[in-house]
């Protein structure tokens, strides 16, 4: 339409065209917009090289403005945000423009299609009508693709029918006509302004599109107040009052728009608090009515700490009325002895929003006392905090339970120190004389398969009678592990002299199952720690290896550092799953087929209590079918030992001997 040096004019709708499809379908389709604004600039009359030229730049505008208003806005396509619709004006309208803009007027002039002297109003005509395609066309398309969210009543029909039939009412008094006066084109911001409050950015758009399409009309006829002797200069006026009325449609819309979305979460909001009150005020008086028929007792305090509900059966055991129990008052019948203790874990425990669970006594109303209260933190559902909630049980007769069991435990430990230490004598005594025998054996010569048979005999009576020796010590180690009885006698040792020592009482069993120990020490691995418990941790370890591992080498390491000395043993075996890991150092705990390994299970727990007394830690690495590796990290310098073992140390696991 009266285009600036035959290429460049002030109305340009394939610009918006080009920007609305890299939007919808991604920049993959910029070749396309190439070719397209090749061929037409092509038929235009332009040379080669400068169509392509203008292909290039048309691309890069839309590509550009695809990727800002991606990367710097977040680009919602609904233009339902105030920032979609800056950024949108800002990079794809102006800023993207002026690329394509230089680089088409460009190429003309250096093919000499038009002369420099028109750079500036060819530049500013090319530049002009792409903002109008990206203003006007680019928006309506976007949005009127999308399906229509407002109720489609007839109402809606009337008032839509209505806007559109005053739009093209005051649009025809705005631009009809010779000689028309300025100031009636802003006639059409009433209209434009119905539109954004009522039918949102979709009617923004269209409305704007058909003011745009009345006003260029007239003005390419010569009439309204921008007509001009010069198409070219009436409709540059033109274009600008047009990018005016566009981005104030654009902006009001998606400033109603948010308004809009506003109020109507600050309307769900209100309704759903409603109902959480109405909820709150049934679930109080629900929560009242259960709380008053339980066995137990109940008690709620709120957030000045101070306890403003009991339910009545706390009321029935103190014997006390609702008012005489409020605030503080059944303090009032705390033992005096828990008095100062009960006060000091409630207030602790309000104080940091926990838990706590705590015994003490409290006078019934026959004088007596006894008594255990578990309370807990209480939150609105917002997540406000409102107090605590707490729940009390009498605990005299578990309390008379609790200490006949912990006799019969004593009883029990007792039991088997003594039975451990009365079986481990025969054992000890019988074991060194079939060592005797045995040696004794392998000095005749004489009958040479006589004294195989028997050596063979002897070595099994031997391997049985080491075995039940590991079970009398393991139960042992239990009992006084339990008793806390279980001391540590620390000195300056060299561990790989021990790792060796008990690879060396090992070979013979190592030789029967096939397995070759490897042995990896590190030079003069030296510290402090317990002779004759390490000996057991690597035996228990290396014992492992051997029974779960059979015919597959073992891999044992000894490494050190300035603050601690490692242990791993390293099997080929059967391996072990996760979900058995996590008890796999607890008492009597065994994964593996029963009929194919023996053992009571205590071996790992052993070797785990004796690292934690130490001051260590021990650690697995498994997965079933590929074997296991156990390591052992101990301080060189230990200075948090433990001399002895307190029972309460290995009372967690819940573990019971039978």
């Amino acid at each position: 339409m009266d285009a600036v040096g035959g290429f460049a004019t002030f109305v340009w709708p394939p610009t918006g065209i080009a920007l609305t499809a890299l939007l919808l379908f991604g920049t993959k389709l910029w070749p396309g917009i190439w070719l397209a604004a090749f061929c037409v600039n092509l038929q235009m009359g332009a040379s080669t090289w400068v169509a392509a030229t203008i292909g290039i730049g048309n691309t890069l505008e839309a590509v550009f403005a695809v990727l800002w208003l991606q990367k710097y806005v977040g680009f919602h396509r609904t233009f339902d945000r105030l920032r979609d619709v800056l950024g949108f004006v800002s990079f794809a309208a102006f800023l993207s423009t002026t690329v394509n803009a230089t680089i088409g007027v460009t190429a003309l002039c250096i093919g000499k299609t038009i002369p420099w002297e028109q750079y500036q109003t060819t530049w500013f005509a090319w530049w002009l009508g792409d903002i109008m395609g990206d203003l006007i066309v680019a928006p309506m398309l976007l949005l009127w693709i999308a399906p229509m969210k407002l109720k489609q009543t007839l109402w809606t029909y009337t008032e839509a029918l209505s806007l559109g039939i005053c739009t093209v009412f005051v649009g025809l008094i705005s631009f009809g006509g010779v000689g028309v006066k300025v100031v009636r084109p802003y006639f059409l911001f009433p209209p434009l302004i119905w539109a954004c409050i009522r039918f949102g950015q979709k009617g923004s758009v269209l409305t704007v599109f058909l003011i745009a399409t009345l006003a260029i009309w007239f003005t390419a006829i010569g009439q309204g107040p921008f007509a001009s002797t010069q198409l070219r200069e009436g409709l540059s006026y033109l274009d600008m009052f047009l990018v005016v009325l566009s981005v104030t449609g654009l902006v009001l819309a998606s400033i109603v728009t948010q308004w809009n979305q506003t109020h109507q979460k600050l309307v769900l909001e209100i309704e759903e608090r409603k109902r959480q009150e109405a909820r709150i005020r049934e679930s109080e008086a629900r929560f009242r009515l259960m709380a008053d028929a339980a066995p137990v007792m109940i008690w709620i305090s709120g957030t000045d700490k101070l306890y403003n509900y009991f339910n009545k059966t706390w009321l029935a055991f103190r014997g006390r009325t609702f008012e005489e129990e409020l605030g503080n008052g059944w303090a009032q019948g705390l033992h005096p002895v828990d008095l100062e203790r009960c006060l000091d874990t409630y207030s602790r425990s309000f104080d940091s929003r926990k838990d706590f669970k705590m015994e003490y006594r409290l006078k019934r109303c026959d004088g007596g006392f006894r008594f255990l209260d578990h309370g807990t933190p209480r939150y609105a559902p917002d997540g406000t905090f409102q107090g605590y909630i707490g729940s009390c049980i009498d605990i005299d007769d578990r309390k008379k339970i609790e200490k006949a069991l912990n006799e019969a435990i004593g009883v029990r430990d007792e039991f088997l120190s003594v039975a451990s230490h009365e079986l481990r004598t025969p054992l000890t005594a019988m074991q060194f004389q079939i060592e005797i025998l045995d040696r004794i054996f392998h000095k005749r010569a004489g009958d040479l398969a006589q004294t195989v048979d028997r050596s063979v005999i002897v070595q099994g009576l031997l391997q049985q009678i080491r075995r039940f020796s590991k079970l009398i010590n393991d139960m042992f180690d239990v009992s006084r592990i339990t008793a806390g009885q279980f001391r540590l006698d620390l000195e300056d040792i060299d561990f790989s002299s021990i790792v060796k020592e008990v690879c060396d009482r090992h070979k013979e069993e190592s030789r029967n199952a096939g397995c070759e120990i490897k042995l990896e020490i590190d030079e003069n691995p030296t510290g402090r720690c317990d002779r004759t418990r390490l000996d057991q941790i690597v035996t228990n370890l290396l014992s492992n290896a051997l029974k779960f591992g059979p015919g597959q080498p073992i891999e044992i390491k000894v490494g050190q550092n300035s603050a601690s000395i490692s242990l791993s043993v390293k099997d080929h075996g059967i391996g072990i799953s996760s979900e058995h890991q996590k008890n796999l150092f607890k008492r009597f705990k065994q994964f593996a087929p029963k009929q194919n390994y023996h053992g009571l299970g205590l071996g790992l727990w052993i070797v785990h209590k004796i690292v934690k007394g130490l001051g260590g830690e021990i650690v697995v690495e498994s997965q079933p079918g590929k074997g296991s590796i156990f390591k052992v990290i101990l301080p060189r310098n230990p200075t948090t030992i433990q001399d002895n073992f307190p029972r309460s140390q290995f009372s967690s696991d819940h573990s019971t001997i039978i």
